[in-house]
């Protein structure tokens, strides 16, 4: 029996170092990402709000993405910048994901040079990446075709500050879904109140929309009744960022699907995590949910079959 252990031993020895070079040779080949998970830090509010739902939402699509290793930190009220700052260097992530403002003040001075990416804010930082609650304008030229065909052009007020990074995209999006965007720029709530009021009275019946962003320099709050009171009237399409315009009575609203703009954040975080040359950047959130007003589509003499109100996610009034 001592006669075979020796050459079998020997055949073992061989196949483990045949074994050995093989995968490292495979370590040298494969990407980084797919040998070893990328740590990735998420700094979640922790509320009693109602608001907790929409973080939660926001997290499940964050989750989704594969081949991640993803550290979860809860930023209570009681929760201090020292404590974050702690937890992210002992933590050591290739990237950080900060949901809404205070997270995103407490990870920003951590002290930490890696990927910073914001989510849940109305503008995001400047020099810092992030996805915006503003929505993809492509979305809304889309909509606005699909839903009131006989749309041509689109007015919006806007601020070079608040909206000027996205306006050249806007132009384009018009224009590939045959529409023409009139924006007219105002500085001041004062100027903004005045276009408001020019551009209601000079828009035509049927063929001309108001789109009303998210940040606005005149607030919804302020504009929007008149705006609604005017397009009712004038027979013109109002569309905005918020489905509770579409139920004061807008034709439709689009909001972000809180669960895709994790999935977002994710995408966003991984891209910046393994590329040594990418820069911070600034996307629009996608595959927006929608929201429509059926009285006001009826006023303005769109009908829609049941199967294409099947399609909205809220309608107003509720029947």
């Amino acid at each position: 029996m001592s006669r075979h252990c020796g050459p079998r031993i020997h055949r073992t020895r061989h196949f483990q170092g045949v074994l050995a070079r093989t995968l490292f040779l495979l370590a040298l080949l494969l990407p980084m990402e797919l040998l070893a998970a990328t740590r990735v830090a998420i700094l979640i509010p922790q509320t009693p709000s109602k608001a907790q739902a929409i973080y939660e939402e926001i997290y499940s699509g964050v989750m989704s993405a594969e081949g991640v290793e993803l550290l979860r930190f809860n930023v209570s009220a009681e929760t201090s910048a020292e404590q974050v700052h702690q937890w992210l260097h002992e933590s050591r992530p290739a990237a950080i994901i900060a949901i809404s403002k205070t997270p995103y003040e407490y990870a920003s001075t951590a002290g930490l040079n890696i990927p910073l990416i914001v989510g849940g804010l109305g503008t995001t930082p400047r020099g810092v990446s992030g996805v915006a609650l503003a929505g993809d304008p492509a979305e809304f030229f889309l909509n606005a075709r699909q839903i009131a065909p006989t749309v041509e052009r689109v007015y919006l007020v806007y601020n070079e500050s608040m909206n000027g990074w996205w306006l050249d995209d806007a132009h384009k999006s018009a224009a590939e879904n045959g529409l023409e965007l009139i924006a007219l720029e105002a500085d001041s709530v004062r100027k903004g109140a005045k276009i408001y009021k020019k551009m209601l009275k000079e828009a035509r019946k049927d063929k001309d929309a108001v789109w009303i962003p998210l940040v606005t320099v005149v607030p919804s709050k302020t504009v929007l009744p008149m705006v609604l009171r005017k397009a009712w009237d004038k027979h013109l399409v109002v569309f905005t960022n918020s489905p509770i315009h579409a139920k004061q009575g807008a034709l439709f609203s689009l909001y972000p699907d809180n669960a895709a703009m994790g999935a977002q954040l994710m995408e966003l975080a991984l891209e910046l995590a393994n590329s040594e040359e990418a820069k911070p950047r600034v996307v629009m959130a996608r595959n927006m949910k929608r929201a429509f007003n059926w009285r006001t589509a009826s006023h303005l003499g769109l009908k829609y079959t049941l199967d294409e109100e099947a399609g909205f996610d809220r309608i107003y009034p509720v029947q």
